[in-house]
């Protein structure tokens, strides 16, 4: 028997298996015991297979959580809110960590997070959201962490990574959807930015060719052209993730629908 089920996101890079690894870890150093299934996420192993000691760590951290039995008093869900389960479990305290990244919740998913005996929610919006939208549900605020041992102020001078030119570097760094804007950023950068300059973007579900395929349905006004636009894995080590917004002059996230986005946080401690 462990102390708490988790059940979500623990493998991969996006921010919701980053930020639950996180709250996982944390509720481990205080003394309880955690389960967890790698059956919604897939196994974290980084661009060119290069593991620093952090994700190392969490390496170890998953297997252990994965072998652990799957029973406890406690279950933690972490999922969006299509995902959650439709029917309250009496054999356990459940609480869900949750956020919605809209005015409102469609009534179908309040009533599934009133059948949770508790509600972490990441930002104060989400939360207000949430009660706005009928969930009667105790919410607690709890904001996501960022280590910051390793998402730390530095000089871009010692960080060359794909540093290609002298002028100024934007990042964005998104999974390539929609929601966070893209189009707005790829036209911006195509009206502001000059020769000397270069876009900078981490993010899944994206290639170089879609990026400066779109980016060049915008008019150049400064001479930036979208070759110089520098597409990143965002599958890498964690320690090269904080490197690159070390390597930044402004980060940009010109997103649709954000509650407290990680990268945001990522960002302000670099």
């Amino acid at each position: 028997l462990v102390d708490v089920v988790a059940i979500g996101f623990v493998d991969g890079s996006t921010g919701f298996a980053t930020a639950f690894r996180e709250i996982l870890q944390r509720i481990e150093s205080a003394g309880f015991s955690v389960s967890a299934s790698r059956s919604w996420g897939k196994t974290l192993s980084p661009a060119g297979g290069d593991l620093d000691d952090s994700a190392r760590n969490m390496q170890s951290c998953i297997a252990r959580w994965t072998a652990a039995p799957r029973s406890g008093p406690v279950e933690l869900v972490f999922l969006p809110l299509h995902r959650l389960p439709r029917h309250a479990r009496q054999d356990r305290y459940r609480i869900a960590i949750a956020e919605f990244e809209a005015q409102d919740v469609p009534s179908a998913y309040a009533t599934r997070l009133n059948a949770f005996d508790e509600i972490w929610s990441p930002s104060e919006a989400g939360a207000e959201a949430l009660q706005r939208s009928g969930v009667t549900t105790a919410i607690r605020w709890m904001p996501h962490g960022v280590d910051t041992d390793v998402f730390l102020p530095g000089s871009r001078d010692e960080e060359s990574l794909w540093i290609t030119t002298t002028g100024l570097r934007v990042l964005t760094v998104a999974i390539f959807e929609p929601r966070k804007g893209y189009d707005v950023l790829l036209r911006a950068a195509m009206s502001s930015l000059g020769p000397d300059d270069d876009l900078l973007l981490a993010g899944h579900r994206t290639t170089p060719g879609r990026i400066r395929e779109l980016a060049a349905t915008f008019p150049s006004k400064r001479g930036f052209t979208p070759e110089q636009i520098i597409v990143a894995p965002l599958e890498l080590p964690r320690r090269d993730i904080a490197r690159l917004y070390r390597t930044a002059d402004v980060f940009a996230l010109p997103t649709r629908g954000e509650g407290d986005g990680l990268p945001l946080r990522e960002a302000l401690a670099s």
